[in-house]
């Protein structure tokens, strides 16, 4: 670090530096030691770095677990809220099948829907599709037994048997 002399060309006269306090350096020994000075000067500020230096290490280790194992609750927590939720839409679906279940009287387990109406729907085309048709009168011969019923095709067998559902496909 320089010094200003407070001179333009660098020269000053020797009983002024007597009053500022200032004393040049003439020697090597002289400068060598005012170098150790400030190098003993600098150390001093800097003792106890190593051991904040280990102090603040420990402290991160230490938020970070912490860190962590918050991380790993709220992870838990945030699984349990999801799996209750789910829970809750399971039961209010059992609920509302059980409800048009019990208003159609087709079976719960049948219906398929995630809202009232269209579980209400399904169940309306349960019932259409397989409405139970009037069954037909036994014929009855003229001795009071019954004639033979017409043998059916596969097809029309299927027919009779699945009635309209075939017809609508």
């Amino acid at each position: 670090m320089a010094l200003d002399t407070g001179q333009v060309d660098g020269t000053q006269d020797p009983g002024e530096r007597q009053q500022d306090g200032f004393e040049p350096i003439t020697t090597q020994e002289a400068l060598d030691r005012i170098a150790a000075s400030i190098r003993h000067n600098e150390a001093r500020k800097y003792a106890d770095y190593d051991e904040l230096k280990a102090a603040a290490e420990r402290l991160a280790v230490l938020e970070e677990s912490s860190k962590t194992d918050l991380e790993k609750a709220l992870a838990r927590a945030e699984k349990a809220e999801a799996a209750l939720e789910s829970i809750k839409a399971e039961r209010e679906a059992e609920a509302l099948k059980a409800e048009v279940s019990e208003a159609t009287g087709v079976k719960a387990s049948l219906l398929f829907g995630s809202t009232k109406e269209e579980l209400e729907a399904h169940a309306a085309a349960i019932l259409e599709a397989f409405r139970p048709e009037a069954p037909a009168a036994p014929q009855v011969g003229s001795e009071g037994k019954r004639t033979a019923e017409p043998r059916l095709s596969g097809e029309e067998a299927a027919k009779a048997a699945f009635g309209k559902v075939l017809n609508d496909l």
